[in-house]
């Protein structure tokens, strides 16, 4: 497990009574919000392996705690460019149903509650298939948060 994997046992107790426990994370120049109930952990990235003939999303494939899994760029998904890999890189294991996919971010920042009624709905999409649900203001600054429903029927049609 790497040095930063949170779990939503993790994380019980009073943030959750708060509203819904989001993981934050730094895309480029984006601030990103996933509910931590579809993530399961997140690790460094240690090496990757390039999968030719992929869609250009598809990062590769990592090591995941003991199993390989598709990385995907989660900047790619949202029109910025191709990540490079750093020391505050991380990929967070999204699960939900069928699918199992390596979400990747530039930097993990924090975790947080938010409350359905904090969130802004917004007309302006991320892409024409939007994933984004609305905003919310973490620390002062603007986070997009994600429909992880959304995303992965998005990410399991480019599977099949």
């Amino acid at each position: 497990m790497g040095e930063y994997a949170p779990t939503i046992e993790d994380e019980v107790g009073s943030l959750q009574e708060e509203g819904d426990l989001h993981l934050i994370g730094r895309v480029r120049d984006r601030l990103l919000a996933l509910p931590l109930r579809s993530l399961k952990s997140a690790n460094r990235i240690e090496r990757h392996i390039h999968l030719p003939g992929v869609p250009e999303l598809v990062f590769g494939l990592i090591s995941f705690d003991g199993a390989i899994e598709v990385a995907v760029d989660l900047g790619i998904r949202f029109g910025f460019s191709r990540l490079e890999c750093g020391e505050a890189t991380r990929a967070v294991l999204l699960a939900r149903g069928e699918l199992r996919a390596a979400l990747l971010f530039d930097e993990l920042l924090g975790m947080a509650p938010i409350k359905p009624d904090e969130v802004l709905t917004s007309s302006q999409p991320l892409t024409e298939e939007s994933v984004k649900v609305g905003n919310a203001k973490w620390n002062g600054h603007d986070v997009a948060i994600l429909d992880t429903d959304t995303l992965a029927d998005n990410l399991l049609k480019l599977q099949r």
